[in-house]
């Protein structure tokens, strides 16, 4: 997802005119995608912490949650969205072949 927000950005930039590289058009990369990979990150300690730990009471909790997320299937959804990036201000679709079109030309005035 990361690599697909910073074309889009990098496409708008070009569209208005502005230099791709500023760092204007780096910013709203990031501000972008602050929020999910922040999450995602946090997320991923939270795992390591759980699954790295031998402590038998840490283990039945990771394993009583780990079940019950699994039963509700409203919150897997959502984390599942979360894991796979589709979540957020996703990126527009442009087919491949008028992204290298517009590449091609100058941009619009």
């Amino acid at each position: 997802m990361d690599a697909a927000v910073l074309a889009e950005e990098v496409i708008h930039a070009w569209q208005r005119g502005a230099p791709w590289g500023e760092l204007s058009t780096l910013k709203r990369y990031e501000r972008r995608r602050r929020f999910d990979n922040s999450a995602m990150l946090g997320l991923m300690k939270g795992f390591k912490v759980l699954f790295g730990s031998h402590d038998p009471a840490l283990t039945l909790v990771r394993n009583l949650g780990m079940s019950g997320m699994n039963q509700v299937v409203p919150l897997k959804r959502v984390l599942m969205r979360q894991a796979t990036g589709e979540r957020g201000r996703l990126p527009l679709t442009l087919p491949l072949n008028q992204a290298v079109a517009n590449a091609a030309g100058d941009p619009p005035h």
